[in-house]
């Protein structure tokens, strides 16, 4: 355990114990007894101590207003109570795992390298008994009780013998050590491995003799995909959760309005803005509420998505057979080039915006009826 605090996601406010004033700027310092007394730590208001203390609730003294224009109402004008708003809590771990095979009971679930240990120990096994071999094994020569032999750096070496028998005793035997069963034994261990994992040469890009054309190594790369199926679901749930956490931190502690980038109907980029307020909500019996019923998920089609000349290519034949209206139709053609730049086609934005400049200044019929 690296640490026990109570409710730590909740809201922690540095509040005048007297007057109940919050620290300005609310940038409350550690709640810890040892700080409570240093200097400085006193109401700037009325003078008392100031104290650090979870709060439940938001006091809000003036309207504040939504993006779609509604307006959440502030104190109350007869009894001047503010209105109490619910500070909203993520209640989740802030810890991401992407697991390979999600197990019961596992934090870290199962992973490859749990499935393939046996064979990875065996095949260690076998290496090692085949280095040993090859070390062992050698040249053995055979010479007579007392030889001369010259020791020289030429190539021919001369071996003095004291008679002819002893022409006998020269000789040289070849160990070798017989390698191929251990070399055979290894690629079945491996082969076993590639099995347990859902891994084949069509995936790995080695070559296949199952598959004898372009579409049949297709087909068994996709097999293999589909095999490892449960690690691209993890992978992705575990992104789901992180865009979660990261929309419920901000719903959580985002309290200032905050800029982010958009698109229109037209795919244009528009100026837009974070507030944490469109999502508060009023039931019937007058509690507010923070809307965090969402769900978040992968998109599915990230692989086509991710072929970019696929994409392109079809998009491009949907334009051709009058998907988007008549080619022949600068809105048509502009519609294209629109799609295309999402599609992140080079150059694409340059010819929308040359599509765009030559649609403004080409005379509509309407505008030439009226200079009529």
């Amino acid at each position: 355990m690296l640490a026990d605090l109570e409710d730590c996601q909740g809201r922690l406010l540095c509040r005048c114990h007297d007057c109940g004033a919050v620290q300005p700027g609310d940038m409350p310092p550690e709640a810890e007894e040892e700080d409570q007394e240093e200097p400085g730590r006193v109401c700037p208001l009325c003078g008392g101590q100031m104290e650090t203390a979870l709060e439940p609730f938001q006091e809000l003294w003036l309207p504040v207003q939504r993006s779609d224009g509604s307006v959440i109402p502030g104190a109350d004008p007869i009894t001047g109570e503010p209105n109490l708003i619910p500070y909203y809590k993520p209640d989740i771990f802030p810890v991401f795992l992407q697991k390979s095979v999600s197990v019961y009971g596992q934090l870290l679930g199962e992973s490859d390298v749990d499935k393939v240990a046996d064979q990875q120990n065996t095949i260690n096994r076998l290496e090692k008994s085949i280095i040993d071999q090859l070390l062992a094994s050698g040249s053995y020569i055979t010479l007579p009780p007392d030889p001369s032999i010259r020791v020289d750096t030429g190539v021919a070496k001369a071996i003095r013998l004291k008679n002819v028998a002893d022409r006998n005793y020269l000789g040289v035997y070849d160990l070798k050590c017989d390698v191929e069963q251990p070399l055979a034994y290894m690629d079945y261990v491996y082969q076993e491995a590639r099995d347990l994992v859902g891994i084949t040469d069509s995936y790995q890009g080695r070559k296949d003799a199952t598959a004898t054309s372009g579409v049949a190594k297709e087909f068994a790369a996709n097999q293999t995909a589909g095999r490892l199926q449960s690690k691209r679901v993890m992978k992705n749930a575990c992104w789901a959760r992180l865009f979660e956490a990261l929309f419920k931190f901000e719903l959580a502690y985002a309290d200032e309005r905050r800029p982010v980038i958009g698109r229109d109907e037209n795919g244009e980029p528009v100026d837009e803005e974070w507030n944490r307020w469109d999502f508060l909500e009023q039931e019937e019996d007058g509690a507010y509420r923070w809307n965090d019923r969402f769900l978040f998920s992968c998109d599915s089609a990230q692989a086509l998505a991710a072929d970019r000349t696929a994409m392109w290519q079809e998009t491009q034949a949907y334009f051709t057979a009058g998907a988007f209206g008549d080619p022949s139709l600068p809105e048509t053609r502009l519609l294209f080039w629109r799609k295309m730049e999402q599609l992140h086609y080079p150059g694409a934005s340059q010819t929308k915006q040359a599509l765009l400049r030559q649609q403004t200044a080409e005379p509509t019929l309407e505008m030439i009826l009226k200079s009529d």
